[in-house]
């Protein structure tokens, strides 16, 4: 393990829930590593390496940022929330991160339920 993350267990937990957070989007879209590899010319071995959580490397910020540019979000969207800075806003925000990489008709599902439990309507 790289020296930085064997200092420092928050970044190290950072790095491992970012790379579940990027393989959750592959999988809400059904992306598969090849797939992604073949939307952004990025070897599939790589993804798998970045993905992996037994290595510790991970995408630079010009790799995320391709990345989000064939997925169509922000490298902020694809990355988790830090857990050391967490307020109310920040919860927001990453609630709705959350929502902006969930397929559409889930988070009308989630919006639906929401309505029948607190008879409130969203949107």
């Amino acid at each position: 393990m790289k020296r930085y993350l064997k200092n420092s267990p928050y970044v190290a937990e950072y790095v491992r829930r970012a790379k579940g957070r990027m393989q959750h989007i592959l999988d809400e879209r059904g992306l598969s590593h090849s797939d992604l590899g073949a939307l952004t010319g990025i070897h599939r071995t790589t993804i798998q390496r970045w993905l992996s959580l037994s290595n510790d490397s991970f995408m630079a910020l010009s790799d995320a940022a391709l990345i989000g540019t064939h997925l169509g979000l922000s490298v902020q969207a694809m990355l988790p929330d830090p857990c050391w800075q967490c307020s109310e806003s920040d919860e927001r925000s990453a609630l709705m991160r959350r929502a902006e990489v969930m397929r559409t008709e889930h988070l009308r599902s989630l919006l639906e339920c929401y309505a029948v439990i607190t008879g409130v309507r969203a949107g």
